[in-house]
């Protein structure tokens, strides 16, 4: 018979996951005036608008876990702007933050959009 696993066992793999996969991706987010590991998923772009425009329906979804944000610093909210690096070299990339699901108060999703899309 299989024995249940409890939540807490659930949340804690998932951080220990997310803490790996920061290690071996090396992205990260600047917010509010510093920069923290992460998790980036692919960098969906969309239609170009016009030469050197934004472009339609570019977006992004990222895991950041809770604990890497000091205390009285809060978290990320929506309609925020953030930059994104892909990895430790990269340039970092403006988005806006449309949507924050919040996994247990453990980690973060952030969806992100271009931020010179209307919202």
């Amino acid at each position: 018979m299989a024995t249940a696993t409890d939540l807490g066992d659930t949340v804690a793999l998932m951080l220990e996951s997310l803490a790996l996969s920061e290690a071996t991706m090396r992205c990260s987010i600047i917010w509010a005036g510093d920069e923290y590991p992460c998790v980036g998923g692919p960098e969906f772009g969309g239609k170009k608008m016009e030469s050197g425009g934004s472009r339609l329906r570019a977006k992004l979804t990222i895991k950041v876990r809770v604990e890497v944000f000091p205390d009285g610093v809060g978290i990320p909210k929506e309609q925020q702007t953030i930059q994104y690096k892909r990895n430790a070299s990269a340039d970092p990339k403006a988005y806006r933050i449309e949507a924050v699901t919040n996994a247990y108060g453990a980690w973060l999703e952030l969806h992100c959009e271009d931020p010179n899309q209307a919202a």
